[in-house]
C-alpha cells in the first residue's frame, strides 16, 4: 500500500522529520470573507484543487471496498478493488479539521476474507500554509563529482531560503556528451548524491528524490550540472 498527501496545489506534502504523513484540510469558507481586487486576481489565476489523500495498494479480495478513516472519530471513504484485488485513487480530506496529529487507518478483506488493517500517524494543516518552490543549477568539473566553491556557495543560498519548512527536494544530475558512455550514469548519480547529501548537511529535510539522468542535451560547462528543486513551506 502506498499513501501521498496532496495539498491544494496538488503537489505532494512529504513527511514530517518523525515520518508521518502530512495531510491538508480547507478552512471552511464563510459569507464574511472580503477580498481585495488583487486577492480576486491571485485567486482566479490559482488552479485550486481539494486537498486528498492519494492511496495505492493491491493484495485485497477483488471487488471489495478499502475503507479510510481519521482516527479518532472521522471516517473518510472508500476505494474499491479491481478483478486482481488492486485500488488506486483519491481520498477527500474533509474541510475544516482541527490542525492536529490523527491516525489515518484502512481497514479492508484480504483474498481469504482475512481483516487486513494498516494505520500511520498523520499531521492535518490548515491550506493557508504557503507552499513555495526554489530552482537552482550547480555546475561540476570535467569528470568530477566533487563541489567547488562556487557550487556550495549556490547550495548554502538555496538552503536558508528553503530548509526551514522543506518538505521535497529533487535533485537530478547529468554529464556532459562525449564519445565515451561507460561512465555516464554512475558519474551523473554522483553528482546529485553530493548535492543531496549537502543539502542534508545543511538542514534541508522532508524527502528527497535523487538520481542521474545521464547526458545532458547541452554541452560544455552547461552540461555538467545537477538541476535542484526544492518544495518547502513558508
Amino acid at each position: 500500500m502506498r499513501l501521498v498527501g496532496r495539498g491544494d496545489d496538488a503537489d505532494p506534502l512529504g513527511l514530517t522529520e518523525k515520518q508521518a504523513l502530512i495531510l491538508q484540510s480547507e478552512r471552511p469558507r464563510g459569507r464574511s470573507l472580503v477580498l481585495t481586487a488583487e486577492q480576486r486576481e491571485q485567486s482566479a489565476r490559482k488552479v485550486r484543487v481539494a486537498p486528498v489523500a492519494q492511496a495505492t495498494g493491491s493484495g485485497f479480495l477483488p471487488g471489495s471496498p478499502v475503507k479510510f478513516y481519521l482516527l479518532p472519530s472521522t471516517y473518510l471513504g472508500q476505494l474499491i478493488n479491481d478483478g486482481s484485488g488492486a485500488f488506486a485513487g483519491d481520498i477527500p480530506v474533509p474541510p475544516g479539521l482541527t490542525p492536529g496529529t490523527y491516525t489515518l487507518q484502512m481497514n479492508g478483506l484480504s483474498p481469504t476474507s482475512q481483516v487486513r488493517s494498516l494505520s500511520i500517524g498523520v499531521v492535518v494543516k490548515p491550506t493557508s500554509v504557503t507552499v513555495g518552490k526554489v530552482r537552482a543549477k550547480v555546475y561540476f568539473d570535467a569528470l568530477s563529482p566533487l563541489l567547488d566553491d562556487a557550487a556550495k556557495a549556490t547550495l548554502r543560498k538555496v538552503a536558508r531560503k528553503a530548509r526551514a519548512g522543506s518538505i521535497r527536494s529533487v535533485v537530478v544530475g547529468y554529464v556532459q556528451p562525449t564519445d565515451a558512455t561507460a561512465n555516464d550514469v554512475a558519474l551523473s548519480t554522483a553528482r546529485a548524491r553530493a548535492v543531496a547529501a549537502y543539502l542534508r548537511s545543511r538542514g534541508v529535510t522532508g524527502a528527497y528524490v535523487v538520481r542521474g539522468d545521464g547526458r545532458a542535451a547541452e554541452s560544455g560547462v552547461r552540461a555538467r550540472r545537477v538541476n535542484l528543486s526544492i518544495t518547502f513551506q513558508r
